[in-house]
């Protein structure tokens, strides 16, 4: 199979609900080698900005013109991603989606997929923005957009969990480290559904056996030829069944067959035999 590849991309801004200032990405496949990454932030004080002060506290934050976010969200981004950026390297917010833009179109025309992590709001108001401020973004927008937090929670982990970083993935709040683990996590998951899954009961079968996962239900669970059905039938006599506890598939049956299949392979194989 091709090799795939993402455009894992994370976006800081002032709130959950504010402007975005600063966007960094990585472009890995699908073996996590990293091709690229990179960054583009506003000068703080640039064209888009007014200097703004808290008059309870003195503290002096900046703010986009027209924000949404709160001085307790400037405040925030200055204690805790300020300090984890680089230097800005684009003069204004258009420049900031200019080289987004520039960067994702060239990945995009290899055919690679974009990537974001819990990509509502932030990221997608970030898009939508970006192809706002030049309506001919929209001829090669991403679509679809792979969301690692959905991609999780069908893995069984916390969709909303903190996981542990690889020292190229500190600091947090960095968005190219951020969009870094994200593609890593994002891998571990689709590596897990390749590898094995799991039965309701705890039983762990192999992806080389198994058409459909109980858990997952990642129904192209890597079935291999050998085995292209629900692995739910042993080695056993020909005559003889054995029929294994409810799950939710439903009562299952499993016996022995022989191949060769119609595919031409040999050999002994799998087949399911589904009771209802």
């Amino acid at each position: 199979m091709e090799a795939r590849l993402f455009f894992s991309f994370d976006v800081e801004s002032i709130g959950v609900h504010g402007d975005p200032f600063a966007v960094g990405w990585v472009v890995v496949n699908d073996l996590g080698q990293e091709l690229e990454s990179g960054y583009a932030g506003c000068a703080l004080g640039s064209k888009e900005f007014v200097w703004a002060v808290d008059q309870k506290s003195g503290h002096t934050s900046y703010v986009p013109t027209g924000t949404t976010g709160t001085i307790a969200d400037l405040h925030w981004v200055m204690e805790n991603v300020i300090p984890t950026l680089p230097p800005p390297n684009c003069a204004s917010l258009d420049a900031v989606y200019s080289a987004f833009w520039k960067a994702w179109s060239k990945w995009a025309s290899t055919g690679a997929v974009m990537v974001t992590d819990v990509g509502w709001p932030i990221e997608a108001k970030f898009l939508l923005r970006a192809i706002a401020a030049d309506p001919k973004r929209k001829e090669n927008a991403p679509y679809p957009v792979i969301d690692v937090a959905s991609v999780a929670l069908a893995c069984g982990r916390d969709p909303l969990g903190t996981f542990d970083r690889l020292p190229s993935e500190l600091p947090a709040h960095n968005p190219v480290n951020d969009a870094r683990q994200s593609v890593r996590i994002l891998l571990e998951c689709l590596s897990a559904k390749t590898e094995m899954c799991e039965m309701e009961d705890g039983t762990l079968l192999s992806a080389t056996g198994a058409d459909e996962c109980v858990s997952c239900r990642n129904t192209t669970c890597a079935a291999s030829p050998a085995t292209p059905e629900y692995p739910t039938r042993l080695a056993l006599d020909a005559e003889e069944t054995i029929e294994i506890p409810r799950t939710a598939a439903g009562i299952l049956r499993l016996s022995g067959v022989s191949g060769p299949y119609e595919d031409g392979t040999p050999d002994f194989g799998l087949k399911a035999e589904k009771m209802y």
